[in-house]
């Protein structure tokens, strides 16, 4: 077999006429491989066409005709594609990270659900009826007010003070003889 310069190429006549006659059939082959990704098939058939333009000696030298080549080499493309795609890590964009749910324990929530409201059960009837309002019912400090007969101040004044005694309680630990964690009080187990 001769040797080819470095850099050799096949002729332009040559590699149109190739591209006429092989490209819709290798389009077609490197599609069912593809499972019918276009646009993957069509890259694999311009860089085999690229493989032929690069080795003018396959055409010269090798083969009576070249169409089993080329259909050998746009498998073998095909496949490398398929092991790169299979040893890198898959691709996630920033979208896909938000559709992802976050994962809650229902059981936990459900503790956790029932410690504060055990816990406003203890709050005095005035700062209980401020944070419903406020927290569970999303009312406005306003509207809070008018439906409570109060002033906006004292709205303010009962959930600053009703917020601070739960964090108070939450923060107590256990009573001795008990274990549990800390928060809030009612957790405690003897």
């Amino acid at each position: 077999m001769p040797s080819q310069p470095p850099g050799a190429t096949i002729d332009e006549v040559t590699l149109t006429n190739l591209i006429r006659d092989y490209s819709a059939p290798l389009h077609r082959y490197v599609t069912r491989l593809t499972f019918h990704d276009v646009q993957l098939a069509e890259d694999i058939v311009q860089e085999t066409f690229l493989k032929v333009w690069q080795r003018p000696d396959v055409i010269n030298n090798r083969h009576a005709s070249i169409g089993p080549w080329l259909f050998t080499v746009a498998r073998n493309l095909v496949n490398d594609h398929k092991r790169m795609r299979m040893a890198r890590a898959t691709e996630v964009n920033d979208a896909e990270l938000t559709t992802i749910p976050d994962w809650r324990d229902p059981i936990s929530d459900n503790l956790q659900t029932q410690a504060i409201w055990q816990t406003v059960a203890l709050l005095t009837p005035q700062h209980q009826a401020v944070l419903l309002l406020i927290y569970h019912h999303d009312r406005s400090l306003q509207d809070a007010a008018q439906r409570l007969g109060i002033p906006v101040g004292t709205v303010k004044s009962r959930t600053h003070h009703a917020l601070r005694s739960l964090r108070t309680m939450f923060n107590q630990p256990c009573p001795s003889g008990e274990t549990g964690d800390a928060s809030p009080p009612l957790r405690c187990r003897r």
